[in-house]
């Protein structure tokens, strides 16, 4: 231990002990940023230069320093000796060096982190017989000087210090403090209980200015014969020595050092203190460097490395699924959270021991989409995407649902119990990024008596691990995570964090990631630093995609088969696609969420209610077309009726056996149906279009009349409602409420008044394409698609006239023209 205060020599004594025992390896500490030691670490005898060390990095250095006790523990027990010196005086070449600790500014280092000098001291007095020394020095001694500190320095140097006190506390005599300020390194030392002495330091910092000529010196072999002279390598200096700038002697001399370092083909030395984790690896070389020894399981994700300085090494870092069910990656924006996920899935896809089958849904910024180019992954919803998300989320838990009974039955534990009869069974992971925006959005009430989104991940996540589904969520604090979701997250990574109280919720010390680079992390309860890989090394999601496509094009080369693809319902449906049964019933359309077709009801009464634009009368013209291909594979053709305002819309359907259109003919068709249905005569298929139009007619009395008639009634009786008219036809509205059966297309949460009572949730219309909605029918509300008619055009040509994708009388739409007189062939008869 030496002390000294400023501009004393303490950077001359610090080189001029190096220089001078360049027989050890030393491992230089410096709280001033590394300018001490600047010239020092080119010695070879070097193995690393720590500066501006933080509570994290002082941990990191003792762990290394005890691995390195250990290691040397061993060496000497394997050569049966009691220390260093027992190994070095049988010229043993397996014998360590002595590794030298010099740690400037240590009173700075000990303020700022106070477990660094006890524990180092700890170290030097436990490795002083495996050849581990300390050398600390400061230029603010006071305070400094513990009672341990005192009993385990035995050398102590004091250069010129401030006060007599100072002096007194590190050499016991006040010598130190009347050294002229003229002389630098002029200082006084002192060993173990002897008398203070006096010496000068010597200097390193002088120039050449030339190199001197000196007398021509050649060596030979002394033998029987003359020899061949020597190869003298130049001196090292000598390139310099015609410069402006003269070369230093301490850089003459390091250079000279290396240099015969590299002429004697002496290797590197062993590094107790490995490099920190870089900022940047590649997913490619980690992978490689992991197959050596495969970390983890058979289908284990090698995705970066991990750093355990108490072992001295840094090791693949894998997740096996097998063995942590569920994992939770937690940080702050900007931390590496969905690169993680994109890393993840490339390297599960690329470990083709066994299939794997990936699915995601993106609360992100939509980064994950690029996965979608792999083979492995089946679907990536993004969290605009309702109806994706919830079908890819159902898809998963039929799959947890369905493995259930075959893994019971086959005595199956795990994916690789089951595997062992049953290889080509595939892990099935779900990639959640955004959990937070992801709950916010899920727990929306739904339309539908079925679990909620965020139910769904939750019967996944706790049901899944011993079928082999597994779910990783990312989200930005720990407490975005339920309490009864956390649980099954069984592997938790934490990433930087914006909030220092969150480390302490997933048990990490906040100084380790305050500076993190991203893609640095901690497993929860851990101290082990990870750092997660990039694919091919790039930090733009952009150079991630290219890496993938590429990934993906390797992939179906080596004949990796496609995942099952999840895909939304389709906008357009043609009606001759469809089977003319469902469960006993016409078919009109599809059910958007299982894709089976979906049935329309035989009798009572029925409202088809939307937006101008929403597909109204496309729907009710495939509800008649459903109704009558069913009657025609029966042979039991009912009457079909339509009531209609206007003789551009239905009415060119050419579907119809009566046609009532205007008010007078309305009014008598509806009150002569409304008779037949109450008595009961006859069970005729009836379709009202625009009954609104008939507000402040005869005509609309009539229609209640009917509404109310066919409720229990043998026929069908379908009525048009066009939303945002109610109040013009409050009467009917009435009549219309709580219809036995009913389609509510493009529904938005902020409609007002609308002929069901069911609740619909947080829908927004501009969700819906036109034709889409939900079935209505006794209280069950189920999502569908209403298929196209035959003969009628495209949505994306539907130009209607009000707005409803009904093609309007004289226009040419679709490659079609309408030109129909308005009365022609519509008749009461």
């Amino acid at each position: 231990m030496y002390r000294a205060s400023s501009e004393a020599g303490t950077c001359d004594l610090h080189a001029t002990i190096l220089a001078c025992r360049g027989l050890r390896y030393f491992l230089l500490v410096d709280y001033k940023g590394g300018a001490a030691f600047a010239e020092c670490t080119g010695l070879p005898h070097t193995v690393g230069l720590v500066t501006d060390l933080s509570p994290h990095l002082v941990r990191r250095a003792l762990a290394s320093l005890r691995a390195e006790l250990r290691h040397r523990e061993e060496v000497l027990a394997a050569a049966g000796a009691k220390d260093l010196l027992a190994m070095e005086g049988r010229s043993d070449p397996a014998a360590p060096p002595s590794l030298v600790i010099v740690v400037d500014e240590f009173a700075a280092l000990a303020a700022e982190v106070p477990e660094f000098v006890p524990g180092v001291v700890d170290i030097a007095q436990r490795g002083r017989s495996l050849g581990l020394h300390l050398v600390l020095a400061t230029q603010r001694p006071a305070g400094v000087i513990t009672g341990s500190l005192r009993a385990n320095t035995n050398l102590r140097v004091a250069l010129r210090m401030a006060d007599e006190a100072d002096s007194t506390d590190v050499i016991g005599a006040k010598d130190a403090a009347f050294f002229d300020p003229g002389f630098p390194g002029r200082g006084a030392i002192k060993i173990g209980p002897g008398r203070v002495s006096r010496f000068q330091c010597g200097y390193l910092g002088g120039r050449t200015s030339g190199r001197e000529c000196g007398p021509d010196i050649e060596v030979r072999s002394l033998g029987f014969a003359e020899e061949a002279p020597w190869d003298i390598p130049p001196d090292p200096a000598s390139a310099g020595a015609g410069s402006s700038e003269p070369v230093r002697d301490i850089e003459r001399l390091r250079d000279g050092i290396a240099l015969a370092a590299r002429a004697a083909g002496i290797g590197a030395a062993r590094r107790p203190w490995l490099d920190a984790l870089p900022k940047l690896l590649d997913l490619d070389d980690v992978r490689r460097r992991a197959e050596a020894a495969p970390p983890g399981g058979a289908d284990a994700a090698v995705v970066g490395l991990r750093d355990e300085p108490e072992a001295q090494r840094q090791t693949p870092l894998a997740i096996d699924f097998e063995e942590v069910g569920s994992i939770a990656i937690v940080g702050a924006s900007g931390t590496g959270k969905t690169s993680a996920l994109l890393s993840l899935t490339a390297s599960l896809s690329a470990t083709t021991s066994h299939p794997v089958q990936i699915y995601a849904v993106d609360a992100g910024g939509g980064a994950l989409d690029a996965l979608s180019a792999l083979p492995t992954v089946g679907a990536v919803a993004p969290l605009a995407d309702a109806e994706l998300v919830a079908r890819v989320l159902r898809h998963v838990l039929a799959v947890v649902a369905d493995r259930g009974p075959r893994y019971a039955s086959a005595r199956a534990g795990t994916l690789s119990d089951y595997r062992r009869a049953h290889p080509e069974e595939p892990r099935i992971v779900l990639l959640v990024d955004g959990f937070a925006a992801f709950r916010q959005a899920a727990e929306a009430p739904l339309p539908i008596p079925e679990p909620s989104p965020a139910q769904v991940l939750g019967e996944i996540i706790v049901r899944g691990r011993s079928v082999g589904v597994h779910v990783v969520v990312t989200c930005d604090r720990p407490a975005a995570i339920p309490a009864a979701m956390s649980a099954g997250l069984q592997q938790r990574y934490a990433m930087r964090l914006a909030d220092r109280h969150d480390y302490a919720q997933l048990s990490v010390s906040a100084d380790a990631l305050e500076n993190a680079p991203p893609g640095r992390a901690l497993t929860a309860g851990g101290h082990h630093e990870l750092q997660f890989a990039l694919i091919e090394g790039a930090a733009d999601h952009a150079g991630q995609a290219a890496g993938l496509e590429r990934i993906a094009a390797s992939l179906r080369a080596d004949g990796v088969q496609q995942a099952p693809v999840i895909r939304n319902a389709p906008e357009t449906i043609p009606l001759r696609d469809l089977d003319s049964d469902a469960a006993g019933r016409p078919a009109y359309g599809i059910d958007t969420r299982s894709l089976e077709p979906v049935g329309l009801p035989g009798h009572g009464l029925g409202v088809v209610s939307g937006p101008a634009g929403s597909g109204l009368s496309t729907a009710m013209l495939a509800c008649v077309q459903a109704a009558g291909r069913r009657a025609e594979r029966e042979a039991a053709m009912s009457e079909r009726i339509l009531l209609t305002f206007t003789s551009d819309g239905l009415a060119l359907a050419g579907a119809w056996d009566r046609i009532a259109c205007g008010e007078e003919e309305v009014g008598a068709a509806a009150r002569e149906l409304a008779g037949a249905l109450r008595e009961k005569r006859g069970a005729p298929l009836v379709a009202v279009e625009r009954p609104a139009e008939a507000e402040g007619t005869r005509a609309l009395p009539e229609l209640v009349a009917l509404a109310k008639a066919a409720r229990r009634s043998p026929a069908l009786v379908l009525f048009e409602f066009e939303t945002g008219t109610a109040g013009a036809i409050w009467e009917l509205l009435a009549a219309l409420r709580q219809p036995g059966w009913g389609l509510a297309l493009q529904p938005d949460e902020g409609e007002g008044q609308t002929p069901f009572r069911e609740p619909f949730g947080r829908v927004r219309r501009a969700d819906f394409p036109p034709g889409r909605g939900f079935a209505i029918e006794n209280g069950r509300v189920v999502p569908v698609q209403v298929a196209r008619p035959d003969g009628w055009p495209d949505a994306a040509c539907e130009l209607g006239g009000d707005g409803s994708g009904d093609p309007g009388n004289g226009r040419k739409e679709c490659g079609i023209l309408y030109d129909r007189p308005a009365n022609a062939g519509l008749t009461s008869e």
